[in-house]
């Protein structure tokens, strides 16, 4: 109601004009200049009608940075795309939650104060302008931490000669617990916002806590093996397409060593040197005691 209230003063304000007329020289008018409405809530709105104005150039711009710095690391067109989709998915579900949290109230019958929006009937309840734009930023990055993680260790895998589906399963297993630990950290860590006062703090905590956990427990353990497993469907590499395992290691050729003598006659031939030793004059005199 105010930002339609306010936008409607501005434009009946745009619509007319200051003047003054000379009586001497009557229908003479002249403008003396516009009026403006400003104020707190004046910039408020006007610094969140900038911010969402330029925040789809912001997506695109970070999504395609994403995608190249993705392949250029792992030299493939398919892993970014595929990264980029589940990233965007695990947007879409966490931003979707805080609509319906904090918008319309589906939390609002617990009567928690984190996730109360305001005593006003539904219609009247917002999100908080900065949230979502603060919250995308962190949110990429910690969700393209995790996948470049797990990522790696599939590659690693993949290079070493398993196929595809194989690669998935064993980093799966080397990364998963580590994934899902560093999720529960990061979720202690952001939870603690949740007790703060500030409606704003609250729903930013929200959004990085639920992102977090979908991106860990859902995500990097469903999603992504999952959508591998379905390109493995495919001819070829299709999940590294247009990477190409490293050629197969050839063992080295050892010659054999000569074969050792029996440790039997070695010991014989040790002990029979032993008693001609001590049978010669120089072994015996070397056996008297001295005078």
């Amino acid at each position: 109601v105010g930002q339609k209230w306010i936008a409607a003063v501005r434009d009946a304000m745009a619509a007319s004009e200051v003047w003054v007329s000379d009586p001497s020289f009557p229908g003479d008018t002249t403008v003396l200049g516009e009026m403006h409405l400003t104020g707190m809530a004046q910039e408020q709105m006007d610094g969140a009608a900038d911010t969402f104005a330029s925040l789809p150039r912001v997506i695109g711009a970070t999504l395609l940075i994403v995608m190249a710095v993705l392949g250029s690391a792992f030299r493939s067109a398919v892993v970014p795309l595929r990264a980029v989709l589940c990233l965007s998915w695990m947007l879409l579900v966490t931003f979707g939650l805080g609509v319906l949290v904090y918008q319309h109230g589906v939390l609002q019958s617990l009567g928690i104060r984190p996730f109360l929006t305001s005593p006003d009937p539904p219609a009247h309840h917002a999100m908080y302008w900065m949230t979502p734009c603060i919250a995308f930023s962190i949110l990429v990055g910690l969700g393209l931490d995790y996948d470049v993680f797990f990522m790696e260790s599939v590659v690693e895998h993949f290079d070493a000669g398993y196929s595809s589906r194989e690669a998935v399963v064993e980093a799966l297993r080397h990364t998963g617990t580590i994934i899902c630990v560093a999720g529960v950290i990061m979720f202690l860590a952001f939870g603690s916002l949740l007790i703060g006062a500030s409606p704003m703090i609250n729903q930013l905590a929200f959004h990085l806590c639920v992102g977090v956990l979908i991106d860990c427990f859902v995500t990097t353990k469903v999603i992504i093996p999952c959508a591998m497993a379905m390109l493995d469907l495919l001819p070829g590499n299709a999940n590294f397409w247009p990477r190409k395992p490293p050629p197969a290691l050839t063992e080295p050729t050892v010659e054999p060593l000569p074969p050792l003598r029996r440790l039997g006659s070695l010991r014989n031939s040790l002990s029979d040197n032993a008693r001609r030793s001590a049978m010669s004059p120089h072994g015996v005199r070397s056996m008297q005691s001295p005078a």
